[in-house]
């Protein structure tokens, strides 16, 4: 090679160094990538491929000897006892092929292999520590060789072992893991407490089939038969005044049985919607929506409690999480339901299959006996998360 051109491949090399570490700064360290990962990955394989073809060029500080980006700040930084690895990028069929190739050869095999795809998660791979078998240290996978201390996030999952499991256990131990299979420990959690998918699945029910279609209907009810806008203004302003009379109700009453109490209030949801379906005076609409107001207000502040006092620290955020998700997520589908139901039967059948919606879950809900049978003297610690 003429001694200009490896000038220029040298100065190629450093610029795409100097690059690659700045956006693999951007996007792993400041979480504001600049460029699209298709981008960033052929700007690394350009300088990968230069760095094979002219091994002198390879410097200590390439991006191309680490894996990963710097360990992030405000954690605690810490050496692993052995570097840790990462998944190689294939970004081309005939770079799969020669992998495949490959595996052959590693088999010293010509019959097919067979071959489990699943998605690549970034980000959940993690180094635990144990010394005399006991968890001291867990920590990120960093750029390999340094990562971040996690210990104490760690120790909340229940799948991590904080002491391993039988006889002659060595002095020091590192464990590989990925923890993405924890991800769905909250949704396992979940799925066994009965009282908490049975309050999760009536309330994304409501959402889409009562509270969303109730507030399509009643601005076209009142505009049609209650005399105007002003009476859908007095309507919510009712309901607004209900919600702050029960957040102030919900500070003093303590009932014995939280969720049946909490179960039983929704059930107040009736009235509005059956007195808008009869076109009822406009005050009693508003006094029907008060209560309905006042029932969200007092059951927002009992399940929260229950979630609190029902649930361990480990599982609570999850929980909550589902809780949210099914919840809100539906409100959207809601509110097409109630535009098609408007179009299809009219505002009046709508607010009565509403009302009927309301009264089938409750009791649907009732029929779960740990709905019925949680006092509020009981807690997390004396009550499982069990049906």
């Amino acid at each position: 090679m003429a001694s200009s051109e490896k000038v220029d491949v040298a100065s190629r090399a450093a610029e795409l160094r100097r690059l690659v570490a700045h956006h693999n700064h951007r996007y792993h360290i400041l979480d504001d990538p600049e460029i699209p990962d298709s981008a960033f990955d052929a700007l690394f394989d350009e300088l990968k491929a230069i760095e094979e073809e002219h091994p002198e060029l390879v410097t200590d500080d390439s991006p191309t000897q680490r894996v990963g980006g710097e360990p992030a700040a405000g954690f605690t930084k810490v050496d692993h006892l052995q570097p840790m690895g990462s998944l190689e990028k294939v970004t081309t069929d005939e770079h799969l092929g020669k992998w495949a190739d490959d595996v052959r050869k590693r088999l010293d095999s010509d019959e097919p292999v067979a071959y489990v795809i699943e998605p690549k998660i970034d980000g959940l791979a993690v180094n635990l520590t144990y010394e005399d078998g006991r968890l001291v240290r867990g920590a990120t996978r960093g750029d390999g060789v340094q990562g971040e201390d996690v210990t104490v996030n760690l120790r909340t999952i229940p799948s991590v072992p904080l002491k391993m499991r039988g006889d002659g256990l060595p002095a020091v131990a590192e464990v590989r893991r990925s923890i993405r299979s924890d991800l769905s420990a909250g949704w396992n959690a979940f799925r066994r407490t009965t009282w908490a998918w049975a309050i999760v699945t009536e309330f994304a029910i409501l959402n889409s089939l009562v509270f969303a279609p109730f507030f399509v209907f009643g601005p076209q009810v009142s505009v049609d038969s209650l005399g105007g806008p002003g009476a859908w203004a007095a309507i919510l302003a009712a309901m607004g005044a209900g919600e702050l009379l029960g957040g102030l109700l919900a500070m003093v009453w303590r009932p014995d049985r939280p969720l049946l109490a909490a179960t039983l209030v929704v059930g107040l949801w009736t009235a509005p919607l059956l007195l808008l379906a009869s076109l009822a005076p406009v005050p009693l609409i508003a006094a029907g929506a008060a209560a309905a107001g006042a029932s969200l207000a007092v059951f927002a502040a009992l399940w929260e409690t229950i979630l609190q006092t029902r649930t361990p620290t480990s599982l609570r955020s999850r929980l909550s999480s589902y809780d949210l998700l099914g919840s809100f997520a539906l409100i959207p589908l809601g509110y097409v339901l109630g535009a098609l139901e408007e179009e299809l039967f009219g505002a009046g059948p709508g607010l009565i299959v509403a009302a009927a919606v309301i009264a089938v879950c409750t009791f649907a809900v009732l029929s779960v006996p740990s709905v019925r049978g949680m006092r509020s003297t009981q807690t997390h610690e004396s009550t499982s998360l069990a049906p």
